[in-house]
């Protein structure tokens, strides 16, 4: 196998990435990869590859591979290729095997399978075995299914049996079913609290509207802000900010600002700007800007923006440029936009001037896009290279200027150079103007090889929107060959 670093489905990647992910990679690598035995995890990946590149041919061979060898999820998705490909037989063997093995969602796939069948009453058991399995998705059409055929008083006792596997979903539908029957309060309360307990955040919110509902009367803090603070302390997630918004609402500042501390976060950036202004609600001021500093250093967008808007009203104004030219350095978005707007105002033309062109240098292509509108004589050529720089806005921009100019040729070449290096906005457009159907055809062909989602529908309807309906419908069955061909019949126990 190589270095312990090898990654077999990382070949593909280094390819791609190598030749720009426009580059179609030809059978030859294919082949190679096919042949080697990688890890089942790895071929997995590579299944999953060729298809999302129609090239159902190696999909299966990789998914085949994999699943001989004891893999689950390449079972499941050889399964889905196979009754796509035209064999729903092999396709509910593998299935039922799956599900002989204990796994919950291949039992799930085997019900949908059957069902598509018309075999209900066996959809219906392997929904129930699924569920049982611990698959939610499976309870959860097992309760469609009850409703489907008047059979509504089940419901209950399905949710009912659900409980014990924990999904929340479960607990929330049976206290749906039980919430109009007036007997069933004392049992609705005890499955929110349950789920509270369990620190799952939909209960905790259904039950402190509960208790809120009730009007009970207490001393000292309320029973639902009570609830919620315990939950915030135990981790549970989401029961923090409830809280703080209680608090908030309730006008009790000080404890919304304690509480709302333990949020900001860098993962958790847009808590700092709502720190900041409770703390200027509250009259701390000088707590709030500390607040937002410390959240644009980090690299909140939302907490620069708020900052440099407090200097800008203070008359602070070079401490806000100050900001925006850091928040630049380190690439932060909208930055170059926000302060070359102030400059702009300011009259200091020529020190935006400056500042675009440098940044343009360093390839960023924001600076570029405004280049383009500041200079029309240099548009074409900022536009241009922020379109080989991947921005797909300048390049929008620059296939409109062609267009409004009447240079047609001059689009679809800037079009089709950048499609053939995968732009995805490229490929589409291509597609959309391309001069003859076969030229569209030729092109949404290679959108199906390189990936770009949808492509193979589009083809495929198409195809039938010409009268090739055989065709399209081997399409869909088999996808395509390296190079773009519809493919023919293969092999579907290839390994």
């Amino acid at each position: 196998m190589g270095s312990r670093r090898y990654l077999p489905h990382g070949v593909l990647e280094q390819h791609v990435r190598a030749r720009r992910r426009g580059t179609l990679v030809p059978p030859a690598v294919w082949e190679a990869l096919a042949a080697h035995e990688a890890g089942v995890d790895d071929t997995l990946r590579l299944a999953r590859a060729a298809t999302a590149r129609g090239l159902h041919r190696y999909a299966v061979r990789f998914a085949s591979s994999a699943a001989n060898r004891g893999h689950l999820p390449a079972a499941r998705l050889l399964a889905t290729l196979l009754e796509r490909s035209g064999d729903p037989q092999a396709a509910g063997r593998l299935l039922r095997e799956c599900a002989a093995r204990d796994d919950a969602v291949g039992t799930r796939m085997l019900a949908e399978w059957y069902d598509r069948q018309g075999a209900s009453d066996e959809a219906e058991q392997s929904w129930r075995r699924a569920a049982e399995l611990g698959d939610p998705p499976a309870w959860r059409e097992l309760a469609a299914l009850l409703e489907r055929t008047g059979r509504g008083d089940e419901i209950v006792d399905v949710w009912r049996r659900a409980l014990p596997t924990g999904d929340p979903e479960a607990r929330l539908r049976l206290v749906e079913h039980l919430a109009s029957d007036p007997c069933a309060a004392a049992e609705v309360r005890s499955l929110l609290e349950a789920g509270a307990a369990a620190g799952d955040l939909l209960a905790l919110a259904h039950l402190v509207r509960l208790v809120d509902d009730s009007g009970a009367a207490t001393t000292g803090e309320d029973e639902g802000t009570r609830r919620l603070r315990a939950a915030a302390r135990n981790g549970v997630r989401g029961a923090r900010p409830l809280l703080v918004r209680r608090l908030a609402a309730a006008g009790q500042l000080a404890s919304a600002i304690e509480e709302c501390r333990p949020l900001v976060t860098v993962q958790h950036e847009e808590y700092g700007t709502w720190l900041a202004r409770l703390l200027d609600e509250a009259g701390r001021g000088d707590e709030a800007e500390r607040c937002l500093r410390d959240g644009a250093q980090a690299g909140s967008g939302p907490a620069l923006e708020r900052l440099v808007s407090r200097l800008d009203r203070a008359g602070r104004h070079p401490e806000a440029d100050a900001l925006l030219r850091t928040a630049i350095d380190r690439g932060r978005d909208g930055a170059l936009i926000r302060l070359t707007d102030r400059w702009k105002r300011a009259g200091r033309h020529e020190e935006v001037a400056v500042l675009l062109r440098q940044a343009a240098e360093q390839d960023n292509p924001e600076a570029m896009r405004l280049l383009a509108e500041a200079s029309p004589g240099e548009a074409e050529r900022w536009l241009g290279r922020a379109a080989e720089a991947g921005d797909p806005q300048a390049l929008r921009e620059l296939v409109r200027r062609f267009d409004l100019a009447g240079r047609a040729d001059e689009s679809r070449d800037w079009l089709a150079n950048l499609a053939r290096r995968g732009d995805r906005y490229a490929v589409r457009e291509t597609i959309r103007r391309a001069p003859t159907p076969e030229e569209a055809e030729r092109w949404l062909r290679y959108a199906v090889e390189i990936g770009v989602p949808d492509s193979l529908d589009e083809l495929a309807e198409r195809l039938a929107g010409q009268g090739r309906e055989a065709e399209s419908d081997r399409l869909r069955r088999l996808g395509i060959d390296c190079g773009g061909a519809t493919a023919e019949r293969f092999d579907l126990t290839a390994s």
